[in-house]
């Protein structure tokens, strides 16, 4: 609805931090070390990734309206974030389609 915008800040991994934005208020940091927004969780909870400049991340969610964190999971690659889209698998295009099985590629 525009009334948050969640976003990280910095020039670099050691000094970047996710922050949070609500119309009419200044930014605040959600997390005190090197951090990043990965996403939202839901409508108020931020997924946050910390201390993953040099490898593995902590993810933690952020409810920005409560103001609670919870901890979710320590070093483990960011890509363990992302999830499927319920399943769906986008559809090839046609001209792939047509040579997958034919020797080409």
């Amino acid at each position: 609805r525009g009334r948050l915008v969640a976003f990280t800040v910095g020039s670099s991994c050691e000094d970047s931090r996710a922050v949070v934005f609500r119309r009419g208020e200044q930014p605040r940091t959600l997390a005190d070390a090197p951090s990043r927004v990965v996403g939202w969780l839901d409508a108020s909870t931020v997924l946050v990734a910390s201390d993953g400049c040099e490898g593995a991340s902590n993810l933690t969610a952020v409810d920005v309206i409560q103001d609670a964190t919870v901890p979710l999971v320590d070093g483990v690659d960011i890509a363990a974030a992302r999830t499927p889209l319920l399943g769906y698998v986008p559809p090839l295009p046609q001209h792939i389609e047509e040579e997958v099985g034919s020797g080409v590629g």
